[in-house]
């Protein structure tokens, strides 16, 4: 990836950064290219200590397992539940939790159960010494696959924004989060309506919208009915049950809501809101930063939220509890997810280069950040990137000490937006199949790598200087 000569040559007192290519080692695919074996990075003409990477962004995988327990049935977003009683669809609201104060209207019908259907609310009852409970349940499923799947859509157009101010006026959030929930919401109604940067914030929106409805637990009610009983089920009266005074959403409903979000929105989306994000990353000159960095932030914070939903909060969404192969199945999936934000990181450190390390310091908020980009963004934008900076380098430094692999934490990916030195810890490369696998390396690691063809697929390294000999 080129350097933007014009940004730097203002700002640097020599020659603007010599771009030389990565040349892949031939007895070692993976690992670093022989270009970068030869660089001094502690050379203070060295702009980067990610002295080069070969993983796009479009190769980050964005998404929730599919699987929830819940049943052994296949095609949960394309095929009907059969078998089904004479009683006919019931129409009834659905609330997700902390997402979105209107609710989602479906129809249900009920079937008959089989072997591999699990259809009760399973739950840890900490009043009985953490012994597992059931709430047992009503077999009903969607009546139209089809139908909800329209429903859903039209539900998340309609209240992506909603939702994203709900968050806001909640007032529970950390205030570093709640200020970013509120710059990108004054950022997108800044820009005009046809610019593709309100475009991408808007898709921001509605895939944080998607993700959510099947990361929190859910429960039905009947607007017009009773507030105490709904599909012949009363509300819940155990306090320390996780939906305490709800009446849970049938577990089959739950399974096909969440493999039709899973394959219809939140994966689709992802990838959109993906690949646009790379074509921001990737133009010469750069008139979005703070689009980027808004975009960047929350795909951060909620890699770390999606960590933490499948580490301890899975069994609330889902119902289930005690599920073999639990362990492996998450320690897979952490995997994933930490090469998918490293390598978000690694394009973002990449991208928002720091000052020259012989350009004298200010001694202001934000002196680690390019001072090139800063200036070009409104001056409120400007003094709240510095202040998040100055707020985010004193937590991850503390955060370091204490729990420094806390990869679900609020904090802890977008706290290493701001790390100067900030290198992977794994070795990432991109799969075929567009999810990012990775294999642990040590954190001194130069970066990241893949097989490099030829000359033309090559990506070149910003430096601008010393080779060892």
């Amino acid at each position: 990836m080129e350097v933007d000569r014009r940004l730097w040559s203002e700002s640097l007192p020599a020659n603007p950064p010599d771009c030389i290519w990565c040349l892949s080692n031939p007895d070692d695919r993976h690992g670093p290219c022989l270009t970068c074996t030869k660089v001094n990075r502690d050379s203070p003409k060295v702009i980067h200590k990610q002295i080069c990477y070969r993983v796009k962004i479009t190769d980050v995988a964005i998404f929730l397992p599919h699987d929830l327990g819940i049943t052994d049935r296949k095609l949960l977003s394309t095929e009907d539940i059969t078998h089904r009683t004479n009683e006919g669809p019931i129409e009834v609201q659905i609330m997700t939790r902390r997402l979105c104060s209107e609710p989602l209207t479906v129809r249900v019908q009920r079937f008959f159960s089989q072997s591999g259907d699990k259809i009760n609310y399973w739950w840890t009852n900490d009043e009985r010494g953490g012994a597992v409970d059931q709430t047992t349940l009503p077999p009903y499923a969607l009546a139209s696959l089809r139908e909800t799947t329209g429903q859903l859509d039209e539900y998340m157009t309609k209240h992506a924004i909603k939702s994203w101010k709900e968050q806001i006026d909640r007032g529970d959030l950390h205030p570093v989060i709640a200020d970013h929930f509120c710059f990108a919401l004054r950022h997108y109604y800044q820009l005009d309506e046809e610019h593709k940067d309100r475009q991408l914030l808007h898709d921001l929106f509605t895939w944080r919208f998607a993700l959510h409805h099947s990361m929190e637990p859910s429960w039905v009610y009947h607007r017009a009915g009773s507030s105490y009983k709904c599909l012949d089920k009363f509300k819940v009266k155990e306090e320390d049950h996780p939906l305490f005074h709800r009446i849970p959403t049938p577990r089959m409903v739950v399974a096909q809501m969440h493999s039709i979000n899973c394959e219809r929105f939140i994966e689709p989306r992802s990838k959109a809101l993906l690949r646009d994000l790379e074509k921001l990353y990737s133009k010469s000159v750069s008139k979005s930063f703070f689009t980027i960095y808004i975009v960047t932030f929350f795909l951060l914070y909620e890699l770390g939220a999606m960590i933490e939903q499948q580490r301890t909060g899975r069994g609330r969404f889902s119902g289930m509890q005690k599920e073999p192969g639990r362990d492996a199945k998450y320690a897979d999936y952490l995997r994933t997810m930490r090469a998918n934000a490293e390598t978000l990181l690694l394009h973002w450190q990449y991208y928002k280069r720091p000052p020259h390390k012989q350009i004298k310091e200010d001694g202001f908020y934000g002196d680690a950040v390019n001072k090139g980009f800063v200036y070009d963004i409104s001056d409120d934008q400007s003094a709240f990137y510095r202040k998040t900076s100055f707020h985010l380098e004193k937590m991850h430094a503390e955060e370091a000490k204490v729990n420094p692999k806390a990869y679900g934490s609020s904090f802890y990916w977008v706290s290493r937006m701001f790390v100067a030195d900030w290198v992977p810890e794994m070795n990432l490369t991109p799969s075929s199949a567009g999810k990012t696998q990775a294999s642990e390396t040590s954190s001194s690691s130069p970066g990241t790598h893949e097989d490099c063809e030829d000359q033309e697929d090559s990506i070149v390294v910003d430096v601008e200087g010393t080779m060892e000999s």
